[in-house]
């Protein structure tokens, strides 16, 4: 019995060492991102109403999701409450918009 159970413990050492050392790859894929997460890299293009809260901008989706957005080229002022389509990119949470239409 102790026989059979030495030989177990050695063969099921050597079939599970060559289980260590293997690393997977990060997921990179979008396919692997959560469903409704959205990617915050490269252009982004958004839709619905810019509307000013305080010193802020915001562009309200017709959900009601209301994200910020700045920018450095655009005079914001002149679209406040009327439907516009931005193009930016994002820096953290802000939407630095490069184009109003």
């Amino acid at each position: 019995m102790k026989k059979f159970l030495l030989l177990s413990l050695l063969v099921s050492g050597a079939l599970l060492s060559g289980c260590t050392g293997k690393t997977t790859p990060a997921a990179t894929d979008k396919t692997d991102q959560a469903p409704g997460v959205e990617s915050k890299q490269g252009d982004t293009t958004k839709s619905g109403t810019l509307v000013k809260q305080g010193a802020k901008y915001y562009i309200k989706s017709p959900a009601g999701v209301m994200d910020e957005v700045e920018t450095y080229s655009v005079d914001f002022e002149s679209y406040v409450d009327k439907q516009v389509t931005v193009t930016g990119q994002y820096s953290g949470d802000t939407l630095f918009v490069g184009v109003i239409e």
